[in-house]
């Protein structure tokens, strides 16, 4: 559905927010990489379903100290 009041051609980006964009990702690898460093699983939202990412021990075997399911 669009909007009808909508503008017809679209803004362009607010160049802070596509810093403050890139400036999350860089800080969301930085927090998963401590995570497996520190054999913590990364849990995270995805299409509104939360999903849990395991580190690989170094026989390839998840590391599974926590249940799949935190409730």
């Amino acid at each position: 559905m669009t909007d009808p009041q909508a503008p017809a051609t679209p803004h362009e980006r607010d160049p802070d927010l596509v810093n403050a964009e890139i400036a999350i990702q860089r800080a969301a690898l930085r927090a998963r990489e401590k995570a497996w460093r520190h054999g913590v699983p990364v849990v995270y939202s995805e299409g509104g379903v939360i999903k849990h990412e395991y580190p690989q021990t170094e026989s390839g075997d998840e590391h599974r100290q926590f249940p799949p399911t935190i409730r």
